[in-house]
């Protein structure tokens, strides 16, 4: 059985706008719980490491088959053993730097540069909900 979460999105929001054959407010669905939409883009709340390692890893194959490479001249052009980049393919588990010479190798190196990025906000008030300290309140002793 899955759970499901109720989703609001305003109408305003051209990408749902087909949702709606009604003149409302918002649109109203269900989405499995473990997926919800987040700034315009579904995230999945029980993400691990572990399963960022793998889709990350899913990644790199799709991108490699697109290239028309094999695991082999992948490995080659990356500059690692095919077996440090077979056991990556399949378990996603591999060292920093063999990740990174994999981004060098498909060409995605750049996306390393998003990784820690300083955040941006959707909203002004975003922002200085974050951004603005919080002042200490002093409780009386009783």
């Amino acid at each position: 059985m899955t759970a499901h979460i109720l989703v609001i999105i305003n109408k305003n929001q051209t990408k749902y706008q087909h949702f709606s054959t009604y003149s409302c407010v918002c649109h109203l669905f269900f989405v499995p719980l473990q997926r919800i939409l987040f700034m315009n883009s579904m995230i999945d709340i029980f993400e691990t490491p572990a399963s960022v390692a793998q889709n990350v890893a899913a990644r790199a194959k799709q991108r490699r088959t697109s290239m028309r490479l094999t695991q082999v001249e992948l490995a080659q052009k990356a500059g690692l053993p095919v077996a440090t980049y077979r056991r990556f393919e399949q378990t996603g588990k591999i060292a920093f730097g063999g990740l990174l010479q994999i981004a060098f190798a498909l060409d995605c190196l750049s996306d390393f540069k998003t990784l820690f990025a300083t955040q941006t906000w959707a909203t002004m008030d975003d922002m200085l909900k974050q951004v603005t300290p919080s002042k200490r309140v002093r409780h009386d002793k009783h």
